[in-house]
């Protein structure tokens, strides 16, 4: 994100457990993004292959050829938002 302002705050993953172990990172406006890279995004997210023996949200080892994914039925990756809980949005400004 050089050269781009952009939001920063502490927070968790969007997934379970939601350890509180991310720095989440905001454009202040959207960037543009061919094709191909939006088609690549698809692929990491919704057709993630765990490693043999990883297990899966019900914990249960899977099979490394079985496609899993992390989006919802309806294809979603989001979670309602959630309160800040004290935690501080701060907006780093570029100044080059």
């Amino acid at each position: 994100m050089e050269g781009k302002d952009f939001y920063h705050y502490d927070g968790g993953l969007t997934t379970p457990g939601c350890d509180e172990i991310i720095w989440w990172n905001f454009n202040t406006e959207p960037w543009n993004i061919s094709v191909r890279q939006f088609n690549i995004m698809v692929d990491i997210v919704l057709k993630y292959k765990p490693a043999l023996g990883e297990p899966d949200a019900d914990g249960l080892a899977q099979c490394a050829d079985k496609p899993q994914t992390n989006a919802s039925s309806g294809g979603s990756t989001s979670r309602p938002p959630q309160p800040l809980n004290g935690r501080k949005v701060l907006k780093v400004c570029s100044f080059s």
